[in-house]
C-alpha cells in the first residue's frame, strides 16, 4: 500500500467497471458498485456530472453503506455520468460511471393486428 504520513490513501476495490457504459432500460433498477479502502476509513459518495452535489438516499435513489448507488424505476433523465468519490484525511480519488438509459423497444402496431 502507498503510505502517506500516518495513513493510507484510498484505493478502489474490485469489481471495477468492465464496459465503458452501463446500459439500462426505462423502468429497470440499476446498481452502480463502488468500494474503496484506506486508512483512516474511507467515505464513498456519488455525484452526477456536471454537479458536485452529493446524491443522497431518498425516493428512487439509495446510497448503500458499502458505497454502491441504486436507482429504482430508471427514467430517461437518469442517463449521464455518475462519479464515485472516495475520500479520507490523506487523499481523494474518483471514478466515472457513464450510464445510458434506453427506451424499451415498442411493439410495432402492425404486429398487434395479426
Amino acid at each position: 500500500s502507498h503510505w502517506c504520513g500516518t495513513g493510507i490513501v484510498p484505493r478502489f476495490l474490485p469489481p471495477l467497471p468492465i464496459t465503458p457504459f452501463l446500459y439500462v432500460h426505462v423502468g429497470e433498477t440499476m446498481m452502480l458498485l463502488c468500494r474503496a479502502e484506506g486508512h483512516p476509513k474511507v467515505s464513498v459518495s456519488w455525484t452526477k456530472e456536471p454537479s458536485d452535489k452529493a446524491i443522497t438516499s431518498g425516493g428512487r435513489f439509495t446510497v448503500h453503506e458499502q458505497g454502491s448507488l441504486q436507482i429504482a424505476n430508471v427514467l430517461p433523465g437518469d442517463s449521464g455520468v455518475y462519479v464515485c468519490v472516495a475520500l479520507n484525511t490523506v487523499g481523494k480519488i474518483s471514478r466515472k460511471h457513464p450510464v445510458k438509459v434506453q427506451e424499451r423497444p415498442k411493439i410495432p402496431r402492425s404486429m398487434l393486428d395479426l
